[in-house]
């Protein structure tokens, strides 16, 4: 028996290649979904294209303001009026309109949407550029 291999040795060499084989295995996976990752997000298709530009169907030009009337508010601490500028929004379209794709509004001026109803309302605001305060005014 001059040949013989002491068995915890081919156990070792075997779980050492099996080991290395895995980590191997394990180092390519990674590198090829890393590699998916980076291609896919600087991949755009389509790129010669140019962007489709959207614009609103029922107008092509800004709104400007359209003064409807004057409000002016009360404050309890400070019995000065506070005097605004209004445009009126009182049916569905105009409401749904609101202040979209306006590019300015006047100092002291607003909108005042006028509800049939009293109820919580939500309100989107699509396209709009200028800064925007909502008062609930019962």
């Amino acid at each position: 028996m001059p040949n013989k291999i002491p068995i915890k040795k081919v156990i070792k060499k075997t779980t050492r290649k099996n080991l290395s084989l895995s980590r191997l295995t394990l180092i390519v996976l990674a590198s090829i979904i890393a590699l998916a990752f980076l291609f896919f997000s600087i991949y755009t298709p389509n790129r010669n294209k140019p962007a489709a530009r959207q614009t609103p169907s029922y107008s092509k030009s800004a709104p400007s303001f359209r003064k409807d009337g004057s409000l002016s508010i009360i404050l309890a601490k400070n019995p000065s009026q506070i005097k605004l500028d209004i445009e009126i929004a009182d049916n569905e379209e105009e409401r749904m309109r609101g202040l979209m794709d306006r590019q300015n509004l006047p100092d002291n001026a607003g909108m005042l949407f006028i509800f049939p109803n009293d109820e919580p309302r939500s309100f989107w605001m699509k396209n709009t550029f200028i800064s925007l305060d909502i008062i609930y005014i019962n």
